[in-house]
């Protein structure tokens, strides 16, 4: 016998729901992947260490919950299980859940957002500001999918002038934290103006790459302003906290790293007719005041406008001509003075010469030999050499003796020493 498809999901359908040890089960594990639909129904799976399941459950019970259901919440359920035909799976049908605790993830997420919080990783104070006007924004994310997609698009809508680069990265899995990393160091130094971490929906496992302790320090780390969009407006990261601006969704962070063209071109053509505004105000008074001085009796007769000015010109010149009259007097008296007591300097300096210069004619005179050969003194010289010793000639040596009114030419005869 050949059954078709839907034939063999009925027939398990049919064996399971039939059984009574599946039909009121009490199951323990952690939350994931929790979603919140608009029918009031909630779907979500159940995970441990080794396996997960797909739970519903629908708003009537949901409804009557007495608290909260969250991803990474520890909870034992009360269920049974079911088939869904359309695609085979089956499924836990969830009519009560009670509270035991934080699953395994969802506390080692708490306790890395303690430690990290210590440090001073999530002040304010280390906040970047996003540029107003960013024009070269790059995006960190998975190459394909709906979070660049919605990205590039709502920059590209909002504010087009911008160039976008995309950084492909993975987004999930063992090895995405260390990609993320670096090319998180990547972006960093090619000095973009601001940088978009983006990734879509998913379970809390999907996004543990983005609860790693290596890409927090990173992100602090980085000199460009960053802005982090994982998941969906309810999923936080630990990347949401490090990072200087955490948006809700993909689409929110290219709405907060730009603004909005129109509203610019609106604020300009505002700055633009204000200023339009304000140059004709300008015009208008200077116009009003061009023609009060236009209609001023000075214009009339333009030498009243300079009369004042003539008057001290001439007053002006007038002290200046008595200042420099009194200035060439002044100076006449004082050159005169000068002069006169340069004229006695000078004739007490050649009345002094004068006297100085007749002492030493006086003393020049006492040592001339003429007055030196007038008390009976002579100058005997050989062969025109003056003798000054007796060893300067001998006998029978012809010398002169000059006197002081003539010269008497002598030979040795005899040569006495002392």
């Amino acid at each position: 016998m050949v059954f078709s498809v839907a034939q063999v999901n009925k027939l398990v359908k049919n064996d399971i729901e039939n059984d009574t040890s599946l039909k009121s089960l009490q199951v323990v594990g952690e939350i994931s992947n929790l979603k919140y639909h608009s029918s009031g129904h909630l779907y979500f799976s159940l995970k441990d260490d080794e396996s997960k399941i797909n739970c519903v459950m629908f708003s009537t019970y949901a409804s009557k919950l007495l608290f909260k259901l969250e991803d990474g919440m520890k909870v034992v359920v009360s269920c049974s299980v079911g088939v869904y035909i359309s695609s085979g799976s089956y499924q836990l049908y969830v009519y009560n859940a009670e509270n035991v605790g934080l699953g395994g993830l969802f506390l080692r997420f708490e306790q890395l957002k303690k430690t990290l919080e210590e440090k001073g990783l999530f002040d304010i104070s280390h906040k970047k500001a996003l540029p107003k006007y960013p024009t070269n924004i790059c995006v960190i994310s998975a190459r394909e999918g709906a979070a660049i997609r919605d990205v590039i698009t709502t920059i590209q809508r909002r504010w087009p002038v911008a160039s976008i680069t995309l950084i492909p990265s993975l987004v999930q899995g063992a090895s995405a934290s260390k990609d993320i990393v670096n090319n998180l160091i990547y972006a960093d130094n090619l000095n973009f103006e601001v940088i978009i971490l983006a990734r879509g929906g998913g379970s809390i496992e999907d996004l543990w790459c983005f609860n790693d302790e290596e890409v927090a320090n990173t992100i602090y780390s980085l000199k460009t302003p960053i802005v982090s969009a994982i998941g969906h407006e309810i999923d936080f990261t630990i990347s949401d906290y490090v990072a200087d601006y955490r948006s809700p969704t993909p689409t929110g962070a290219g709405e907060i790293v730009t603004p909005d063209i129109n509203d610019v071109l609106d604020k300009l053509n505002s700055i633009k007719s204000r200023l339009i505004n304000i140059n004709k105000s300008l015009i208008d008074q200077y116009k009003n005041k061009l023609e009060n001085i236009k209609s001023s009796p000075y214009l009339s007769k333009i030498e009243l406008i300079f009369a004042d000015r003539y008057a001290l010109l001439n007053d002006l010149e007038q002290r200046l001509l008595a200042y420099k009259n009194e200035l060439i007097y002044n100076n006449k008296l004082l050159i005169n003075d000068y002069k006169n007591k340069i004229i006695n300097l000078y004739n007490d300096k050649i009345v002094k010469n004068e006297h100085i210069l007749k002492n030493f004619e006086a003393k020049l005179d006492n040592l001339s030999p003429l007055k030196i050969m007038s008390r009976g003194y002579g100058i005997l010289n050989k062969d025109n050499k003056v003798i000054t010793s007796i060893e300067d000639v001998k006998e029978n040596d012809v010398i002169n003796t000059t006197l002081k009114d003539g010269t008497i030419t002598s030979i040795i005869k005899d040569i006495k020493r002392r």
